[in-house]
């Protein structure tokens, strides 16, 4: 598809939640056939103006709204934006893609859109789902998140001139839509909070992921720890997966055996692999905000129900799932994707799960192997 411009039907239409009345309700109001309704409503000119302003005045006053299926059959328009999921490495559950799928799903019915969530076939890659969507004209638009630095999916949609907007960013040449938050700032500001409560001996969980976040939100505790002057012997890095199995793990590497760290505060880049440490670091008798600090990211609201409820950098999901869905409708408007570049600052919410230091003893981090 390379040098061809991706041209959807249509853009559709926007407007407000659609309500119970059906065609056949407003054509047995009208003392019409459901047909010349629909005909009326989509500006064919075989419809006498009287009738066709008699029906619309009805349609107005019944709140009829066609549904979105109607009207792309009626007129030939795609009114979907398409969200591929990151290929599975097995099975996993994220809460915040949970929320954040959410969010953009009822971002979009306020457009009268609907969400498309696609997944990654077996033996298929990514950029290969992005080319079935496309070839087969299934969606209006993209939603991207965990971008790469050097992202494929952006630049075969850059090529194509496919409407897409990005949840990150990555280095490209090419502008193009995105929202992402200071994730440098945050993971900085995570370590200034925990050492005003008094921790030296701090640990962080660096995500096994490809992602820009991933690669940002290390680089902010580094920066954190440096701005602090905490000395390396008092900090462990370990990696993990994204999930809450990384977590457990992770705690295993820091807690037990005689390479241990035994940090007093554990930061963690996702509620979900601070979710699995809670567990892990409770299992072992350790009392969560007394003995040894948990931090997460991302804000989910699952956080605020785990035991005990966890401190987190929180990010405004329902805001961010807005602002994705009203840029990819500039972009398919055709506005300047230069013109929609933003990056946000996330709120620490404070908890339970941290406290002041109270865990002196243990090895230290210099044992560790990272």
């Amino acid at each position: 598809m390379t040098g061809q411009k991706y041209k959807p039907r249509s853009a559709g239409r926007a407007g407000a939640a659609r309500s119970g009345v059906n065609i056949n309700d407003l054509a047995e109001r009208a003392g019409v056939a459901p047909a010349t309704v629909s005909r009326a409503l989509n500006g064919y000119a075989d419809i006498a103006e009287a009738t066709r302003e008699r029906i619309l005045k009805l349609a107005r006053e019944m709140n009829y709204r066609p549904s979105s299926r109607a009207r792309q059959l009626a007129r030939g328009s795609i009114e979907t934006v398409a969200f591929v999921l990151p290929a599975p490495h097995g099975p996993v559950y994220d809460p915040f893609l949970s929320d954040f799928l959410d969010a953009l799903a009822a971002a979009l019915a306020d457009h009268d859109y609907d969400l498309l969530v696609a997944t990654v076939r077996q033996g298929e890659t990514e950029t290969e789902v992005y080319r079935r969507l496309i070839s087969a004209q299934k969606t209006a638009g993209f939603i991207i998140t965990n971008s790469r630095d050097h992202d494929p999916r952006i630049k075969l949609l850059q090529d194509v001139g496919v409407p897409f907007v990005v949840y990150g960013r990555a280095k490209l040449d090419a502008p193009f839509a995105s929202v992402d938050m200071d994730n440098e700032v945050a993971l900085a500001g995570m370590v200034d909070h925990l050492v005003a409560l008094g921790h030296r001996r701090i640990a962080y969980i660096d995500l096994d992921d490809s992602a820009t976040f991933a690669r940002l939100r290390r680089a902010g505790f580094d920066a954190g720890v440096a701005r602090n002057k905490l000395p390396a012997e008092d900090i462990a890095i370990v990696s993990s997966a994204h999930d809450s199995a990384g977590g457990q793990s992770a705690v295993s590497a820091l807690f037990d055996g005689t390479a241990s760290h035994r940090p007093t505060a554990v930061v963690c880049p996702a509620d979900v692999v601070a979710i699995g440490v809670i567990q892990a670091v409770t299992a072992r008798g350790f009392v969560v905000g007394r003995d040894v600090s948990v931090t997460g990211y991302d804000g989910v609201p699952l956080g605020a129900f785990t035991s005990p409820p966890l401190t987190t950098m929180s990010q405004p999901t329902r805001e961010i799932g807005k602002w994705l869905v009203e840029t990819l409708f500039a972009m398919m408007a055709g506005k300047d994707p230069a013109d929609f570049q933003t990056v946000l600052a996330p709120t620490l919410v404070r908890r339970e799960s941290d406290g002041s230091p109270t865990l002196v003893t243990g090895p230290r981090a210099s044992d560790v192997i990272g």
